[in-house]
Parts: C-alpha cells; structure tokens; sequence
C-alpha cells in the first residue's frame, strides 16, 4: 500500500486587497488554495491535503478568513488535516471551525500532526511522547507520517526514525533559509510567497524513503490565457478586472483574451439558458442587446491593462447561424468558437445525428475564417468527464483544424480533454490554445492541469514549440 499527501505550508491567508503580496501576507492565498483543490482533484492520486504552519497572515481577523477557507477547500474530494502552529493568528478558531481531530488513519498508514512543544528538544523519545499524548499509539498503522506546524530544533538520525516507521515533514523556518534540509525530515516551503509551491510527498509501506514532487502554481514561462469571462456572462461568479491583473503578475500571465459568449450578448439569460435561440428563428431583441456595453468594457480592459486582449466566444445555432455581427468582429481580435448545444442534451455518440449535427457546425465554424481556436472540442458529449466521445470523428476534425489553420483548445472547465484526440491534433501539427474558461477569479491562467495533462500524453518537448498563446 502506498499513500500521497498533498502539504501546503505557511499560506498567510489575508482577504485585505490592499496588502501587498510578501512572505508574511498572501492576498492571493485564497484564490490559489482554490485553483491547489482543483488541480488535485483532477489529478485523482492524492489521499490526504495538509495545510500547516501559519495559516493567517499575523495581523488577519480571523473569522472571515477562516470562512473563505473553509469555502476554498468545500469541493475537495478528498479529505483534507489542518495543523495551524500554535500561537499563530487564527490557530484556535480553525480548530473549532475545522476540527480537533489531530490524525487520519489510511492504507495501513497514520498521518498525524503534532504541535511539537517549543520548548522541547525534538528528540525520538519526545516526539514518541508527544505523539502518543495527541492521539494515542498508533498500534494498527504500519508508518507514521509526523506534521510539524512549527520546525523545531534537534537531530533525528534517518536510520532511526526509518527502524520507527517515522517520516517527518514541517515547515520552512526564518532560520532554514539558503540551508539544506535536516536529515530524514521533509521541509515544505512556504505557500504564501512566489512561486506559491506545495509539496506532494509519496510513501510506501516498504522501507523505501518518501519521495517528494514541489510543484508550482506559478507557470514554467509566461502564457496567455486565451479563454475567459466577464460579468457580462450569465455564469460569472467573481470576475473583476482589477484582481485579474492582479493574478496575471502572480501566476505568470502574460496576457488574458477576454472571450464572452456571444449569445450572451444578444439574448437574455431565459432565451440562452432555454435554448429558445437554438433552433433559429428567434431574432435578437433590442431589448437584449448588450453588445455597445461590452465593446466599451473591452476598450477599458486594454486602457487598464494592456494585457488583456479584446476577443469573442462565438455561439452557432441549429442552421449554422453564426451569433456575431460586424461591429463585435471589429471590435475583437482573439476569437474562439464552440458548439455548446445539440438538439439533444449531452446526446452518446451513437444517437442518430447528434454526431452529423455536431460535425456540420463544427465544420462551419471552423471553415467560417472568424475564429483562431475551438473551445473544449466534444464537451457537448462528455460534461466533466461523464459521457463518451465520438472518436469516429477525430481524425476528420483534426483535418479541419489543420488545413485551416485553427488550434485545438486544451479546457478543464466541465471538461476533461481527450487525451487521443489532443495526440492526434499533436502528430498533425495542430497548434495547441491553452483556455481556462475562467468564470472565477480563482481559475485564470490554471493551467497546471493542462500542462501535465500534455506531458501525460507524451509531449517533452518545448512549449513554446506547440501553443499559440506562449511568449515568443
């Protein structure tokens, strides 16, 4: 048996906006625990999510930042220790908040986190003590894995907590710096400071030493994140111009194309959501039509920040009706299509027609000249993974792309790309549009699914060599 733990150390969590971002207040924390937590889920291999250390920034009132914690973490599909250090702001609260509960019992292992005393040397003996008083013997756990909130000072032999089934994992201190880490101890950075890194550590029931993988969240090299939303779109959650760039300078985002729906523009949230427009005889209504606004908006985002970049997530209709006129063509510059709606809901590939549908306006929108990319390619077919693929139909659409010059969108959002399909597009000189369809603050430029997802397929080489949203 084998366990991964996902440990996320010193976050300093502070919901003031006006903080500037250092090692001991992280503004952004929140947004990035949220995009940690979704990353992970799709990755499907972590047991266990330990945040540690100092959870608050020193001066943070506690119970709204807790709150907003406690929402990040609510869509974890797995379970998640909190271990605040002692004395630090808000530890006794996430206790209350979170539970006392100091262990998790799983796969033959015990992760338990111990708030070791400070003014205690960390000796074998101590530690043995201390863990036995937090939660008694761990008689039925073949291994102990020990979270330290504070690091301590002491030796540990590694042979020795090896012979005791131990492995230790803490926080980075003030005094650790530019210092290599003790032996036979895990040292985590910290979250709060860039490159926002946690730690994945792996460990088997052998006598094997734990291995470990730090993985950032800031990207490898600056990417444009060529598919988001605005509060023009009827699903927006917390789009806001000013955090977005904000987040561009954390995550390593050269720049964002701002790409609403264009139905969205046009007809109201009944007739979209309703697919009242679908079959194509409804007209847009004055009433409706939203499209000077957004215009105005886009202007103001690039006079803002001239990273964001004017663009257009074009919606089709049953008769191949393309939902765009000229001024919001003029208007763009970066434009994505994509079929959200058959005749039939999330119709299996065999459904008569509902392939032939999909495939004649997918066709018209990429044969139309109007777009550069094609939003999350057979989403309509497969909503967050649920559903099947038409993969009769691959190598026909690859043939589209290529020959006219669209790329193939990589979207986790609701989605999970088709790894055989995304090879393909790959082997025939498809370019690739990293997208992630950001209704959320905390979604832009998360692109660390989409990164390890190409390598997953077998691409090593330079990014640079297959996206169309990379820096030069």
């Amino acid at each position: 048996m084998s366990i991964t733990i996902a440990l996320v150390s010193n976050p300093r969590i502070t919901l003031n906006a006006a903080s500037p971002s250092s090692r001991r207040a992280c503004p952004e924390a929140i947004y990035l625990l949220r995009r940690l937590v979704e990353y992970l889920g799709i990755r499907e291999d972590v047991d266990l999510l330990c945040i540690i250390g100092e959870l608050l920034a020193p001066a943070e009132e506690p119970q709204p930042a807790l709150t907003a914690l406690k929402a990040a973490l609510r869509k974890a599909s797995f379970p998640v220790l909190m271990a605040p250090a002692r004395g630090t702001a808000g530890a006794r609260l996430c206790l209350e908040m979170f539970g006392k509960e100091a262990f998790r019992n799983f796969n033959g292992f015990r992760v338990q986190a111990c708030d070791f005393p400070p003014e205690k040397e960390l000796t074998l003996g101590n530690l043995q003590a201390a863990l036995d008083a937090d939660a008694g013997p761990a008689n039925a756990a073949k291994k102990r894995v020990v979270i330290l909130p504070t690091a301590q000072p002491g030796v540990l032999s590694p042979d020795a907590l090896s012979a005791h089934n131990i492995a230790i994992a803490t926080t980075r201190s003030p005094a650790m710096t530019g210092e290599p880490p003790p032996a036979g101890i895990e040292v985590v950075d910290d979250f709060s400071a860039t490159p926002y890194s946690f730690t994945l550590l792996s460990l088997a029931d052998s006598d094997q030493a734990p291995t470990r993988e730090n993985i950032a969240l800031r990207l490898p090299l600056p990417l444009r994140d060529l598919h988001t939303h605005s509060h023009f779109a009827y699903c927006n959650d917390d789009m806001d111009l000013a955090w977005e760039s904000r987040l561009m300078d954390a995550v390593n985002l050269s720049g964002t194309a701002i790409t609403e729906h264009s139905g969205h523009l046009v007809f109201s949230q009944q007739q979209y959501w309703g697919k009242l427009w679908y079959p194509g005889d409804l007209a847009p209504a004055q009433q409706h039509n939203r499209k000077a606004a957004y215009r105005d908006f886009l202007a103001q985002a690039a006079k803002q920040d001239q990273r964001f970049q004017p663009g257009l997530e074009i919606d089709i209709d049953l008769t191949g009706r393309i939902i765009v006129d000229k001024d919001l063509l003029e208007a763009t510059r970066f434009r994505i299509g994509a079929v959200h709606f058959l005749s039939m809901s999330k119709p299996a590939p065999d459904t008569p027609g509902a392939v032939e549908e999909f495939m004649r306006l997918t066709e018209r929108l990429i044969t139309s000249g109007l777009i550069q990319a094609l939003a999350h390619p057979f989403r309509v077919f497969s909503w967050d993974g649920a559903g099947e693929k038409p993969t009769r139909v691959f190598n026909r659409v690859v043939k589209m792309l290529k020959q006219h010059n669209v790329a193939a969108e990589i979207n986790f959002h609701h989605n999970r790309p088709d790894p055989v399909f995304t090879r393909k597009c790959l082997d025939a000189g498809v370019k690739i549009s990293l997208g992630s369809d950001a209704h959320s603050l905390y979604e832009l430029g998360a692109f660390l699914p989409h990164l390890h997802f190409l390598r997953e397929i077998g691409y090593d080489g330079d990014w640079r060599d297959i996206l169309i949203n990379a820096e030069p």
